[in-house]
């Protein structure tokens, strides 16, 4: 039986090369702990109140990243920088960034010492559209068990996996990085473990499953994919900004497994990242807990071990590029034939999307729960079209 193997060694968002200090430093107090927190779940990103120099600020937890804070809260801090890296955000593109030392950061009861944090521009639209200070990384996480419970909207982080009653049999190997520690595991895909994929567990990845296009690009020649559509276009804000124009794939996963559990039917798409990756919608199928320490990753079914992933979408993704709210993907044109990529968008149902924030608008689409909506578009002629379109 043929095994096809993926490694990925890029992690996504942040990627730290050529330095001469490493980002999994720092400690816990105390040496035991137990600590279980409330959640807020907001597109996709898990936000928690942490305590700064005596403080509360809201932060989100990002396995797929290391530990940073916004300028702003950066200026407030008694810290100073200890050096630059050079990282990559979600869309492969390039920059480098201040690194501080943060002294003393409390989750609950738990004290994370001296851990290296990245200094983020404060404009930067996941903190400002979130209204969060920072995230909590990887890297800060390392030492820790770390249970991600949806249905409960409950995070737990433990320095003992026993604490957590799990049942070894629903766990498999996990794999950190060197430079950040983010957790890697495998799929298994098309049935009798055919073929395996390696995956980054990323919750700071909204959606369920991203397919890097290398990677895309070997499994649809082995005819892994089904209903596969193809599209020019983008979508995507990195942290440095929106990604240029590309040419990238939805398709269907008719099944894939891991840990002791299955899911059928999962929408998929490409992205320029390195990495392929799975994002937090994985916690609305299964409660998931990176034991760091022991490098096991848990997957404890929230229904069955069986269940069905498909959510049906839209014909085309919206972007907001230049000022404006655009057209990003078409995936039926044949469905909506008066959208083109690049139409500005003025209407979704009575929503006026010229008196929206960006803020409001990059949440827009996913706050509406009905499978028709009528929209209006300009084209590049200036001419308006009303559309309605539905989910599929």
């Amino acid at each position: 039986m043929k095994t096809i193997l993926f490694f990925l060694f890029i992690p996504f968002v942040l990627i730290a090369q050529k330095t001469d200090f490493l980002i999994n430093q720092g400690s816990l107090l105390p040496n035991e702990y137990y600590e279980e927190l409330p959640f807020e779940f907001l597109k996709g990103q898990i936000i928690i109140n942490v305590s700064i120099e005596g403080k509360t600020y809201r932060f989100s937890l990002d396995t797929g990243a290391p530990t940073s804070v916004s300028n702003n809260l950066y200026k407030k801090l008694s810290t100073s920088k200890i050096g630059k890296l050079e990282i990559f955000d979600a869309n492969n593109e390039k920059d480098s960034i201040n690194v501080i030392s943060l002294k003393s950061l409390k989750i609950g009861d738990i004290t994370i010492k001296n851990t290296p944090a990245l200094v983020l521009d404060s404009d930067n639209l996941l903190f400002k559209c979130l209204d969060i200070d920072g995230n909590i990384g990887s890297n800060s996480l390392r030492n820790s068990v770390v249970q991600f419970d949806y249905p409960n909207r409950k995070v737990r982080i433990t320095n003992k996996v026993k604490n957590l009653n799990l049942e070894r049999k629903s766990s498999q190997r996990m794999v950190l990085t060197s430079n950040q520690s983010c957790p890697l595991f495998w799929i298994r895909l098309v049935g009798d473990d055919k073929y395996k994929l390696q995956l980054l567990f990323d919750t700071g990845m909204e959606g369920l499953l991203d397919i890097s296009l290398r990677h895309f690009s070997t499994l649809n020649n082995l005819e892994v994919f089904t209903k596969v559509k193809s599209a020019s276009g983008n979508n995507s804000i990195g942290l440095f900004g929106i990604t240029k124009d590309t040419l990238h794939y939805q398709f269907q996963i008719d099944r894939f497994r891991f840990g002791n559990m299955e899911l059928k039917n999962a929408t998929a798409k490409t992205t320029k990242s390195p990495s392929s990756r799975i994002g937090t919608d994985i916690l609305k199928y299964a409660v998931v807990t990176l034991d760091y320490k022991k490098e096991r990753i848990y997957f404890t079914p929230i229904k069955s071990d069986s269940q069905n992933a498909y959510k049906a979408k839209f014909p085309i993704d919206p972007n907001y590029k230049n000022g404006k709210y655009q057209v990003g993907f078409v995936w039926s044109p044949d469905k909506v034939p008066n959208i083109h990529a690049g139409d500005e968008i003025l209407f979704v149902n009575d929503i006026s999307c010229q008196e929206k924030s960006i803020c409001e608008l990059l949440l827009l689409m996913a706050s509406i729960d009905e499978n028709k909506i009528e929209i209006v578009t300009k084209g590049k002629d200036e001419k308006q079209y009303i559309s309605t379109i539905m989910k599929e």
